[in-house]
């Protein structure tokens, strides 16, 4: 992560006034940095998924409930997370790499990963990189050529 790091969502979550303070206006500079990057990306992306990935405030704080490779790493990566009380599917299609760190699990509400912050770049091929921040201390990588949205059907979460 280049932004948002582990670091900066330490700081802002301090208990100590002088660096949670500290860490705030950082977080303004560095939010507002990337969103200029993220100007930038915004056309690369399907106007669906940017429509829903805004609205929902960029999937912060969503449970992530699965990640599953689909027809293998050529055909797709599938991600479900929890939007309130719907489930929605992020179908990463043309997956060159994904790469998953999870190092600490102190942060995870209910022993489950949580969508934090994440970093959209275009890399020189043209493929789409994504870094995920969950919880504080945990990754997601993607590599991609393009993303789908959509909710399962029915409005409520599964029981699971």
């Amino acid at each position: 992560m280049k932004y948002f790091t582990t670091d900066l969502w330490l700081g802002i979550n301090e208990g100590d006034f002088t660096n949670h303070t500290k860490a705030e206006i950082q977080f303004k500079k560095v939010n507002d940095e990337y969103w200029e990057h993220y100007q930038q990306i915004l056309c690369q992306l399907p106007k669906n998924f940017i429509a829903q990935y805004n609205k929902y405030n960029g999937f912060h704080d969503c449970k992530i409930l699965s990640i599953s490779l689909e027809g293998g790493l050529s055909s797709y990566v599938l991600i479900k997370i929890q939007i309130n009380k719907r489930v929605a599917q992020l179908k990463f299609k043309k997956v060159d790499k994904i790469n998953i760190a999870v190092v600490n699990k102190d942060y995870c509400i209910q022993g489950q990963l949580s969508w934090g912050y994440a970093e959209f770049d275009l890399l020189t091929d043209g493929k789409i990189s994504l870094n995920i921040l969950c919880d504080i201390f945990n990754e997601i990588e993607l590599v991609f050529e393009t993303v789908t949205f959509s909710f399962e059907k029915g409005d409520s979460m599964r029981k699971t």
